[in-house]
């Protein structure tokens, strides 16, 4: 879901008759995209991604080893 910020921006490109202007909004949308999707892929990998257990840990109680 886009951010209200986001809209609000696209709804200002969407009828943007200045090109100057219109280049600024276009990337000021991108950058608040790239962020957003940064901030999730962070959440998303801490999530999916949990951090490793201690091999050695499981290696000692293994009755092969």
């Amino acid at each position: 879901m886009l951010t209200p910020e986001i809209v609000e921006l696209c709804k200002q490109a969407s009828v943007e008759q200045n090109v100057g202007k219109l280049l600024y909004l276009v990337s000021e949308i991108n950058r608040l995209i790239a962020v957003r999707d940064d901030e999730h892929r962070k959440r998303f990998a801490f999530t999916s991604n949990p951090a490793p257990e201690d091999q050695s840990q499981i290696l000692k109680s293994h009755p092969l080893c």
